[in-house]
């Protein structure tokens, strides 16, 4: 891939996750809830910012994409309504 790519790749990676984390946070008052979700995003930059400074780039990508399926599943296990 190259280095444009990738970084699109995050940057749009990084905005979807945001959109999403944010919409989701924003109707949540499930402190347990959220106290995960903030743990997997502390976690998610920490790796970023190893695979950047390690020139693999390819791998946060990967890293984000994993983030999204995991939010995914999490945010349907876990509705903000309390409904399932």
């Amino acid at each position: 891939m190259k280095e444009k790519e990738i970084h699109n790749q995050i940057i749009d990676l990084q905005a979807e996750i945001t959109q999403k984390v944010d919409a989701y946070v924003s109707r949540n008052e499930n402190v347990p809830a959220l106290d995960e979700v903030k743990e997997k995003m502390e976690n998610m930059i920490e790796q970023g910012r190893f695979w950047i400074e390690q020139q693999n780039p390819e791998r946060f990508v990967y890293d984000l994409r994993q983030f999204l399926i995991w939010f995914e599943n999490f945010r349907r296990d876990n509705p903000h309504d309390g409904t399932s």
